[in-house]
């Protein structure tokens, strides 16, 4: 970043490209690697939104195709799905745990993890 003195600012920045395919492989390298995996899948207001319906209820993209591949080399996954609606899902009986995060706003992270590692109970009701 470069600031003038004045308030001027310029920012440069770059993005390495990957394909899907190699994501995924590299998904699948670090989950065969891992005890357990943390598996984040959703959609996003590109894909509903109050102001149009979505086309499918499947996941966009090569999301299940990747869920597939991280179950053929580790089976302790955690799935977390961020969508505003249901979505299918094809390999739900060989998932041992799934959290429906619907979107949650900023803060969603901060609550899952408070979730996932036992701070907080989504089932209790503080008044």
């Amino acid at each position: 970043m470069f600031n003038d003195g004045e308030g001027n600012n310029f920012t440069l920045g770059y993005l390495l490209y990957k394909t899907e395919d190699e994501l995924i492989q590299e998904a699948v390298e670090t989950a065969k690697a891992a005890d357990k995996v943390v598996l984040c899948v959703g959609t996003s207001y590109d894909y509903e939104s109050e102001g149009f319906d979505r086309k499918s209820m499947d996941l966009p993209g090569n999301q299940n195709r990747l869920v597939a591949e991280v179950l053929k080399v580790n089976k302790n996954v955690i799935l977390v799905n961020q969508s505003g609606n249901p979505v299918t899902l094809p390999w739900i009986d060989e998932i041992p745990a799934f959290i429906q995060a619907w979107f949650n706003g900023m803060e969603s992270g901060n609550a899952i993890a408070d979730i996932l590692f036992g701070d907080a109970n989504p089932s209790v009701c503080l008044r």
